[in-house]
């Protein structure tokens, strides 16, 4: 069995014990959630040693101990204990995720937590609890959406195991998941889920391109570049909707006529991911979208500034380090966009500006207004992001102009990727 170090144990006890005079206190949800997962941990060496072990599990195990030190040696990772023991927890996800918005807004119902800080959902090791907090939010007025997740991280607080609800994809997809859970431990921002996520997915799609690259896997490159485009494509119409309607909620509508145009737009969404090909069953809603928006929103500007240093992993973690650093996380996107591009122009609208006029790119951000950087080259290659949408029509400055190539998950995938638990807790007893 895998310990973790006595006075970590310690300082979460504290915290859960703090609670247990509050009643339906989630920290000791949590707390027992953590225990148990600890408890079921075992070194991924030794299992793979037992010549008892099934076959195929320790063909995975053993791809995941190779992934784990790649990480470290090539990516520079952190290099600690965590993802190096396995434990079973007998159910298909690890945590269930609550996300929430108001009727008619896109701005996301926030919990926050001492030296976590804020977050954009609220996680859970039972599905039934999960549900009764998705159900008393809308009891409320609140959407709400419950997204599963198969990854979970303590952000190296603990020993995190590699577990059986990883195991169930892919061996690229167990290799994406172990680079995005470990880069949140190389970089985090507290309050600040859209940049830390964004943060993981470049650092996710970055390390496995090299991955397979150093495997000698061509094939397998060319189909996981082509699956995050697809990917990409998906979760770009659900965060322009999710535009589209923050431009509805802005308008002067009565509550009446706004639901019904609300209904309109995400039946045209559905209708529009259904003609794509792309899964678009369960319930479309504020919270729904937000959550997807959540891994979306800052992962352009990101990647360009990861191209912009040459690739160079190392000083890219620098980088985004001293932006996590500064206050006010909820900007951290914003001022990533801004270092940037802040050299150039771009064509779309400010809030006094006629089409086609420059502004500068903070501006088009913070009002979500359509954004198009002019004919400016980063990498080799012309770069354009119009998925920031506008509050009212506009004409684009120059259709010729190509997207930026994203790397992100369609909600259904991504929101099973999200690593949400005792991380808050953990944190909170000064881990």
């Amino acid at each position: 069995m895998v310990r973790d170090p006595p006075s970590r144990l310690v300082r979460l006890f504290a915290v859960a014990a703090a609670c247990v005079t509050l009643s339906g206190c989630y920290y000791v949800h949590v707390a027992s959630g953590q225990l148990e997962m600890s408890g079921k941990r075992e070194p991924i060496a030794e299992i793979v040693a037992r010549p008892d072990t099934d076959p195929t599990l320790r063909t995975r195990l053993e791809l995941a101990a190779r992934a784990r030190d790649f990480a470290t040696a090539e990516l520079g990772l952190p290099d600690n204990g965590s993802y190096r023991a396995f434990a079973d927890l007998g159910r298909r996800y690890a945590t269930w995720n609550v996300f929430a918005a108001p009727e008619f807004s896109i701005d996301s119902r926030r919990w926050c937590f001492p030296v976590a800080g804020c977050v954009s959902y609220r996680g859970y090791f039972d599905e039934a609890r999960a549900a009764r907090e998705a159900d008393k939010l809308r009891a409320r007025g609140f959407d709400t959406f419950i997204g599963p997740s198969i990854a979970y991280s303590t952000l190296g607080h603990l020993r995190d195991p590699v577990l059986n609800t990883m195991l169930a994809y892919g061996d690229t997809e167990l290799v994406a998941l172990l680079f995005h859970e470990l880069a949140h431990q190389a970089v985090y921002a507290q309050g600040d889920s859209d940049f830390n996520e964004a943060f993981a997915s470049v650092v996710e799609n970055e390390g496995v391109q090299r991955w397979l690259a150093r495997e000698g896997r061509p094939a397998e490159l060319e189909k996981f570049v082509a699956l995050r485009t697809r990917q990409g494509e998906a979760t770009g119409l659900m965060v322009a909707a999710r535009a589209r309607l923050a431009a509805l909620y802005a308008g002067p509508l009565m509550p009446g006529a706004m639901r019904a145009e609300k209904a309109a737009e995400l039946a045209r969404l559905r209708a529009a991911l259904a003609a794509g090909g792309y899964p678009a069953d369960g319930e479309f809603n504020n919270a729904r979208l937000v959550a997807v928006a959540t891994y979306e929103r800052c992962v352009p500007a990101l990647r360009a500034e990861l191209e912009r240093l040459g690739n160079d992993l190392r000083a890219f973690y620098a980088t985004m380090r001293e932006l996590a650093a500064r206050p006010r996380p909820r900007y951290l996107c914003r001022a990533s966009l801004d270092q940037v591009f802040r050299q150039n122009r771009i064509q779309g609208l400010g809030p006094d500006a006629e089409p086609g006029e420059p502004v500068d790119l903070a501006d088009a951000v913070d009002r979500e207004r359509p954004v198009v950087i002019g004919r400016e080259r980063f990498a080799g290659h012309e770069v354009a992001d119009r998925r920031l949408q506008p509050r009212g029509e506009v004409r684009h400055a120059d259709h010729r102009a190509r997207k930026t190539q994203a790397i992100a998950h369609p909600a259904d995938d991504l929101l099973q990727r999200h690593p949400v638990g005792s991380a808050e807790l953990v944190a909170l007893a000064g881990g």
